[in-house]
This record gives structure tokens, sequence and C-alpha cells, in this order.
């Protein structure tokens, strides 16, 4: 997601994350299910998945994906702002704007250019009748970055974790 060069390969990229952690979630279950005590232990991640908003709302978007036509991100648009600081009278010699570039400028003023890139935003998601909000919270916390690459990688980093757990507890650390 995060090298992807538009809203496109972003939004693609979005929907095959989201497939990916319900194809690890359930590869997990099906190796680990005949193991003693799997079915105890996974239950606090379940129950995590069903509670957690963030994870909730990964679970929920995966089936909005594969299940309906509905969006899933929003497109925002950038922009770009030019402005002339300072106080007082602004006296303007020479100003050339072509595409929506400045391409030269002299005044009495500084001239300021801000240029605000794109990008996407998760939106309110509903899957069987319940609706999802983007998440603002994950594991008891605030989601500092609520943006779709950050919630990705706060979700990934959490089914890292239960894999990782897994491992040790199943296999020994080796698989």
């Amino acid at each position: 997601m995060a090298s992807a060069p538009d809203f496109d390969g972003f939004e693609v990229a979005w929907r095959d994350f989201l497939s990916s952690l319900e194809k690890a979630w359930i590869k997990l279950e099906r190796v680990c299910r005949q193991r003693p005590g799997f079915v105890t232990w996974q239950a606090r991640f379940k129950l995590l998945r069903e509670t957690d908003p963030l994870l909730q709302y990964l679970y929920h978007a995966r089936h909005v994906d594969q299940h309906t036509v509905k969006e899933m991100l929003d497109l925002v648009p950038g922009k770009r702002e030019v402005r002339i600081d300072g106080p007082g009278l602004v006296a303007i010699d020479h100003l050339v704007i072509e595409h929506g570039r400045v391409l030269s400028y002299s005044g009495n003023r500084p001239l300021k250019e801000t240029i605000t890139p794109a990008r996407a935003e998760l939106i309110m998601i509903e899957n069987r009748g319940k609706r999802c909000e983007p998440p603002t919270e994950h594991l008891g916390a605030v989601v500092a970055d609520r943006s779709p690459l950050g919630v990705a990688i706060a979700g990934l980093r959490f089914y890292k974790s239960v894999v990782g757990e897994a491992e040790l507890k199943y296999f020994g650390g080796t698989r």
C-alpha cells in the first residue's frame, strides 16, 4: 500500500491485505485445530476479533469486499494553496500561474505555496446489518494513525503476534 503509485493501486493493495489477513487466520485454525488446547487458546483472540474496534473493522471490511460491491475507501482530493504572507497591503508586480502552478512571482510580500497530496480514507462500512465506523481504538488504546495504512499496520502487528504465539506454543518456534 505504501508504494502504490495511485489510488487504484492503493485500493487493490488494501483489498489484498484484507483477504490475506483472513486467509492467515483460517490457515492458522486449520494447522492448529487438532493440537491439544488450541480451541481454548484461540478463544481470547476470537473474542478480540469480535470486540476490538480495529479488528472488527478489518474483519467486516474483508466481508464487504468479498460479498458486496460497496466502496470501502474514499479518495480525498489533494489541493494546492497559494497565499501571500505578511501584514498590510499586498503589491504584486508579477504573477504567472499555469495549470494551477505558480511559475513566477514578484511582489512586496513572500508567496507561500502549500501542497496537500490526495489521500485515501476509511469510511463507514456495513456488513450483514452491522455498521462499522473507521476505528478509533485498538486493544484499549487510541488509534494514532487512522489512515488505511496505519490501520493495516496495527492489524498486521496483531495478527503477526497471534501467529508468533501459536508457533511458539504448538511448534516450538521452528515452523
